[in-house]
């Protein structure tokens, strides 16, 4: 008996590392089940894992005259979308680095860690001054950017959302 079963599958042609999992169950009707699962191990997106399998269920002449037509059709899409996942995993890493980079830059990595502090606890020094003479708009002006010293996002935040809560939010209020 001569068979073109193999021959048919491998001229779908699959990438190197995608895996095909087929499953052949039979039925209590005399019919067959048939589960072909795509496993790309190139994509490292976890969403390629959601993609079901794609499943057949009739009498085995039936899938015989439809298997490879409809698994052509079917597994071209799944492939289509797993290597648009992959592919957009590729670009998101490239972005990530590509802003890690332009992060570092800009932010103070490259001034001394002694300068820095000092930078920081002079404005929060000034910002006390002014806050203890009444002048909370001056006071809050002087908290240093959250975006600058990142390390002390929390600090600057609460610090300038309780001067904010102290202006005098009148109409004619003075600036």
């Amino acid at each position: 008996m001569e068979t073109i079963f193999f021959k048919q599958l491998t001229a779908i042609n699959p990438a190197p590392d995608v895996e095909w999992v087929l499953v052949v169950k039979q039925a209590a009707s005399g019919n067959i089940v048939v589960s072909l699962l795509y496993k790309d191990g190139a994509c490292g997106d976890k969403a390629a894992k959601v993609i079901p399998p794609l499943v057949f269920s009739a009498s085995p002449e039936k899938i015989d005259d439809c298997f490879f037509t409809d698994i052509t059709t079917a597994m071209g899409t799944t492939v289509a979308i797993i290597n648009s996942m992959g592919q957009y995993q590729k670009q998101q890493e490239k972005a990530k680095q590509g802003g890690q980079g332009e992060k570092s830059k800009s932010s103070n990595a490259d001034k001394p860690k002694a300068e820095v502090v000092d930078k920081y606890a002079a404005a929060m020094l000034k910002a006390d001054e002014l806050e203890a003479q009444g002048k909370f708009r001056d006071a809050w002006m002087k908290v240093p950017s959250a975006q600058e010293f990142p390390e002390h996002a929390e600090t600057i935040r609460a610090r300038k959302a309780a001067l904010s809560a102290q202006f005098d939010n009148g109409l004619f209020s003075t600036i």
